[in-house]
């Protein structure tokens, strides 16, 4: 027979200890079940590859959820927002990973994209003015003058081309954009040898039969602006 301590000491384990080490063991299970946040990562990028938008924003819902103050999820949400066509809700996504992460170089330039896109030049600007602080190079340069060009404001947009040439003079797009500029400001010899620079740079550039047949069609006004400088450097 069972003594009475004994049956005290079975019946306490029954009535506690028993179901907090069931409940432990529970907790357990359901926590290797759940999915770590990487997994749900991958698997929104890959329904997002998959077009299954609907499914991927569930997953990019659960990761924020595991992670509220990752901006990772924000990232995931404003790109199935873009690749949709929703650029307000985009825009709205990378404003709010801004918050979280605004030295993220590639929202704070996707962003810049978006207003560009939408035409509000002025919130582009003050963007890649940010990115230029985050980093001070011949493509934060080369970006504010591609938008400066959009705006209409083809000086400024010269000046930051020359900086950014000055940067990198062997990027091969800013020789051509500043050729363009020159170009339209009839500047053709200036033109031909920011193109010509290009064009060595770039063999296999997608424009380089037209840049050759304008270059063709104006080689009496190349000669011409440099005759014209010749005869000025002898006076």
């Amino acid at each position: 027979m069972v003594a009475p301590k004994n049956k005290r000491f079975v019946k306490i384990f029954v009535i506690i200890v028993a179901p907090l080490f069931i409940l432990s063991i529970g907790n357990r299970l359901v926590a290797g079940l759940q999915v770590p946040p990487e997994q749900k990562i991958q698997r929104a990028e890959f329904l997002i590859k998959e077009k299954d938008y609907a499914a991927a924003m569930v997953k990019v819902q659960e990761l924020r959820e595991d992670l509220p103050g990752d901006v990772k999820s924000w990232l995931l949400e404003a790109d199935i927002y873009e690749k949709q066509g929703k650029i307000e809700e985009a825009i709205k996504a990378y404003q709010e990973a801004a918050k979280i992460k605004s030295s993220d170089l590639h929202l704070q330039q996707r962003l810049a994209n978006l207003y560009t896109r939408t035409k509000r030049f002025d919130e582009a600007e003050k963007v890649l003015l940010k990115v230029k602080e985050i980093r001070p190079d011949y493509l934060s340069e080369y970006d504010l003058g591609l938008l400066y060009i959009k705006m209409n404001k083809f000086d400024v947009a010269q000046a930051q081309f020359e900086t950014s040439k000055k940067l990198n003079p062997f990027f091969p797009e800013v020789h051509r954009n500043l050729g363009l500029l020159e170009r339209q400001n009839g500047n053709f010899s200036a033109a031909k040898e920011s193109l010509d620079k290009y064009l060595k740079m770039k063999p296999n550039a997608p424009d380089r039969d037209a840049i050759l047949l304008w270059m063709k069609q104006n080689s009496a006004a190349f000669e011409s602006q440099e005759s014209n400088s010749d005869s000025e450097l002898g006076e």
